[in-house]
């Protein structure tokens, strides 16, 4: 009888931890279903810089991008509201044949279709 009772205990424990995990495992596959839905729609996310301001720049974006031709752009026009170092964005953009601006050498020309505050 006592191993019984023991063993129900261990059982009942297992289980609890089991059931915890599994709840875990499926928000994070919910997130990541949210984020492919994103990019495949065009969503890119990124972070504004001033880093190079100072280059004649003002703010460029910063993608969390692993492809690095694509790392930094340079919007044509960023709303004021969004010109704040180290703000996460997301956004859609594409490229534009605009050449680049004379005091600015960094990052890719584009436009932007559509950006929001993460």
């Amino acid at each position: 009888m006592k191993y019984s009772i023991l063993a129900f205990f261990f059982l009942a424990l297992f289980c609890n931890f089991g059931c915890s995990n599994q709840e875990e495992v499926i928000e994070t596959t919910e997130k990541t279903d949210v984020e492919i839905k994103e990019a495949a729609e065009g969503w890119v996310t990124g972070t504004v810089t001033s880093d190079y301001t100072n280059e004649g720049c003002g703010f460029l974006i910063q993608l969390d991008v692993t492809d690095a031709s694509l790392g930094l752009i340079h919007p044509s026009v960023l709303e004021k509201k969004f010109q704040k170092n180290g703000m996460r964005v997301k956004l859609k953009f594409q490229r534009t044949r605009m050449p680049q601006p004379d005091e600015c050498n960094k990052g890719i020309l584009v436009i932007l279709n559509a950006i929001e505050k993460m």
